[in-house]
């Protein structure tokens, strides 16, 4: 779920540490732990991580101090995707940890491997929709592009199609099938989103074309469901969201595919 994700875990409880670590590592990430909020925030400006998770209650600085560190600081990790974890999740706490500069919250203990991967992937998911929102500078993007459905009612992946493949034809043959699929899928939505971003209407038409049949077959609803929309309307020329969407959809996508396993 989180395979080759590079994650810097501070915490300094040495039993909650041992659990996260199990977690993540189970998820398939790499993790670095610091012990305390001094330690953070040093490791944090020596390279970069794909994920921050910081206790709020750590000694020598607090969580939400050192999450404004390196928000506002020029460190390799002033932009990475940062998420607080705390025991108290009351109002004042979602506040405190928003005004931090945190993507979002997991409240302690933790208990379930596949319920914190998924609370991870979640938070992940709805900072790059808001970046591509915000880029775009059209927040009614998402909501064209799904006919008004929230983006969480459209699946990223129906694991479920793959499962059928893998009754049928045997594992291997899937894995095979998915490596295809996103080698494929990868080049076509290069392609439209460079079209998008160009105004070639004609290419972005073909690539959302092939896209359509591809996606769907796969089991990428979410990607499918966008596309068919883009193609469907016409409205290519709407580029700056829809290629920083597009893309936000497809990165999702390919780390489900990815990540299948046959049930």
């Amino acid at each position: 779920m989180l395979d080759g994700m590079k994650v810097l875990l501070a915490e300094d409880n040495p039993t909650n540490v041992l659990v996260a670590r199990h977690m993540l590592e189970s998820l398939g990430a790499s993790v670095t732990v610091s012990h305390d909020g001094l330690e953070a925030v040093a490791t944090a400006g020596r390279e970069p991580y794909d994920l921050l998770l910081i206790d709020i209650e750590m000694p020598g600085m607090s969580g939400g101090d050192v999450i404004r560190h390196v928000r506002n600081g020029a460190g390799p990790n002033a932009g990475t995707t940062v998420i607080a974890l705390t025991a108290y999740v009351g109002p004042a706490e979602r506040a405190a940890v928003q005004q931090s500069g945190a993507d979002g919250l997991i409240s302690k203990p933790l208990l379930s491997i596949d319920g914190f991967g998924q609370e991870i992937l979640d938070i992940m998911r709805g900072r790059r929709v808001c970046a591509a929102r915000e880029a775009s500078g059209d927040r009614d993007v998402v909501a064209w592009l799904l006919d008004g459905r929230p983006l969480g009612d459209v699946q990223v992946f129906d694991a479920s199609v793959m499962d059928g493949f893998a009754r049928l034809t045997g594992p291997d043959r899937v894995q095979g099938l998915i490596a295809q699929a996103l080698s494929d899928l990868s080049v076509e939505v290069a392609t439209l989103s460079t079209a998008l971003d160009e105004g070639d209407d004609d290419t972005a038409a073909a690539a959302a074309h092939k896209l359509c049949g591809m996606a769907g077959a796969v089991g990428a609803q979410r990607l499918d469901a966008v596309v068919k929309t883009v193609q469907t309307r016409g409205l290519f020329n709407r580029n700056p969201p829809l290629s920083a969407f597009i893309s936000a959809v497809w990165h999702d996508t390919e780390q489900e595919l990815r990540s299948w396993k046959p049930s």
